[in-house]
């Protein structure tokens, strides 16, 4: 069993990607707390699924409760390290707070409204969209009649002496009549000033079949041309996998190691050619992989200070014996007997290593095979889990608009100490996608040549033969569209319009209204 710890901040396409690197079967995959990996029951659901396709056992381990009850949302085993004995919550174990009760009662209690004055019944307008009269009805409501109590004894009050009758009568009369038009005034200027406003429009059926292309150059939708904008998603990876050889073979290998080269001889720089030999204190050749060019000592108050260049190394003959510790010089046979012999030398300051002569594990042709396959698979893999994980969410991405290019797939054949080779692959993801919303723009411009002043009310498409050219960032489409437009009608603007004015100016703006198919306006208190 294998353990696999990672970072709290590591993403879930670097986690996929050390465990389908794992050679092991059962793996432990060991999750901090606050870990980025337990943001989203998305990340473990991928784990799962990476994990079953690799054929591997995978538990998650983890002190974080809400890691655990993720992982058992996605039905992966996992475990408190603390407490091994019990499983960890899973998500039916986190409910949401109930709602606070409520206090039981018998019976609500129902508070009547204060008695209003008797109104007449509000006037109704309706009408379509021709000039036809609106109709009214009106209904007077009549006055509720005084209920006398019987158990009340009737009072008289007699008048006062000192004023006639006629005088008081003739007063009460006028007054009552302010009383009357001071409430009628009120009664039209508040109780009669709202309205309620039904308007019904015409559909008009509309469809759409053509090419259109999603450009990384288009700033905004272009219906003559039938483009609008889109962007172009491209990400690079590269990955080094190790694989166990199947084979055997008698082998002879040179050690190898990276060799410092100084320049402490002049202010002039100095060619070396492929295979330069150089020579240990005790005889042992190493030679230069490529050749170099050792860069020119510096004078400075008449005293050389060396120049230096690292390069590469090859033993001149295979075995272990070849494997060297530190090698503090080396000097150039080619310069002995010349005063450049002690002003030009190399340094091993790591040694050398790979020195081998005998049986070794080596891979098979179809090790290779299947190694170039699983280290396709972990690229693609990878590339695919980035997507999900970094595509802003407005962005569509139709399928036939993307795609994974492996650049390189290169063989080591030499193997490690425990018998494995490895693979370098490296891959690249491009991607065309687009709005929806810039798509339904460009809809709607080429909908508005026919129908000026609309909108959709229903919109519906699809979208086939996609060709993308990530040269020129541009994506080919054709789209089958259908759906209804109707008028664009601005509700709020309308109400603010519509307020204090009168229902024969709202009558007469409604009916100025494009593709008006009803309407219907009553006045009510």
């Amino acid at each position: 069993m294998k353990k696999i710890f990672i970072d709290r901040n590591e993403p879930v396409a670097s986690v996929v990607e050390k465990i389908l690197s794992e050679t092991e079967k059962d793996i432990v995959l060991v999750v901090p707390r606050n870990a980025k990996l337990g943001e989203s029951v998305g990340n473990f659901h991928l784990l799962k699924r990476e994990a079953g396709t690799a054929k591997k056992d995978l538990l998650i381990e983890s002190v974080d409760e809400e890691v655990l009850a993720l992982a058992a949302a996605s039905k992966l085993d996992n475990v408190h390290p603390l407490f091994s004995g019990n499983k960890a919550r899973s998500l039916s174990d986190i409910v949401p707070v109930e709602d606070e009760p409520r206090p039981k009662t018998g019976k609500r209690a129902k508070i009547e409204p204060p008695a209003k004055p008797a109104r007449k019944q509000a006037k109704k307008f309706s009408f379509k969209g021709s000039e036809e009269e609106a109709e009214a009805e009106e209904e007077a409501v009549p006055e509720p009649e005084p209920e006398n109590d019987p158990d009340e004894e009737p009072k008289f009050e007699e008048a006062a002496a000192t004023y006639p009758r006629r005088f008081s009568k003739k007063w009460l009369v006028l007054g009552g009549a302010l009383v009357l038009l001071g409430a009628a005034w009120w009664l039209l200027g508040t109780v009669f000033a709202r309205a309620e406003v039904r308007i019904n429009f015409q559909k008009i059926p509309w469809q759409f079949e053509n090419e259109i292309t999603a450009a990384k150059s288009a700033a905004r939708t272009n219906a003559d041309s039938r483009i609008f904008p889109g962007e172009v998603f491209r990400d690079r990876k590269n990955t080094t996998q190790f694989f166990p050889a199947s084979g055997k073979a008698q082998t002879s290998e040179k050690a190898k190691g990276q060799l410092t080269i100084f320049n402490a001889y002049s202010s002039q720089p100095q060619s070396l050619v492929a295979t330069t030999r150089f020579e240990t204190p005790d005889g042992k050749i190493f030679r230069l992989d490529a050749a170099v060019v050792v860069p020119a000592a510096q004078i400075k108050d008449g005293k050389i200070i060396p120049a230096s260049i690292k390069t590469q190394v090859t033993a001149d003959k295979a075995g272990a014996e070849y494997d060297l510790k530190a090698v503090p010089k080396l000097t150039i046979p080619g310069f002995k007997g010349t005063p450049k012999f002690d002003g030009f030398y190399g340094v091993l300051e790591a040694g050398t290593t790979g020195g081998f002569i005998g049986e070794k594990a080596v891979p098979t042709e179809s090790d290779i095979s299947a190694a170039k396959a699983k280290t396709e698979e972990i690229l693609r893999t990878i590339l695919g889990s980035n997507l999900l994980a970094g595509r802003p969410k407005e962005f569509q991405i139709p399928e036939g608009a993307s795609s994974i290019e492996i650049i390189r797939l290169t063989v080591n054949q030499n193997t490690d100490a425990s018998g494995r080779f490895s693979v370098l692959g490296e891959a690249e993801f491009r991607a065309i996608g687009f709005r929806e919303e810039d798509l339904r723009s460009l809809l709607l411009a080429l909908a508005q040549r026919e129908s000026p002043k609309t909108d959709f009310r229903k919109l519906e498409f699809g979208l086939e033969d996609i060709r993308p050219d990530y040269a020129a960032g541009e994506l080919r489409l054709k789209i089958k569209a259908q759906g209804e437009l109707t008028t664009a009608f601005d509700e709020r603007k309308f109400r603010e319009d519509a307020a204090g004015k009168a229902v024969e100016e709202v009558r007469s703006d409604i009916l100025k209204l494009q593709l008006l198919e009803n309407a219907k306006v009553s006045l009510w208190p």
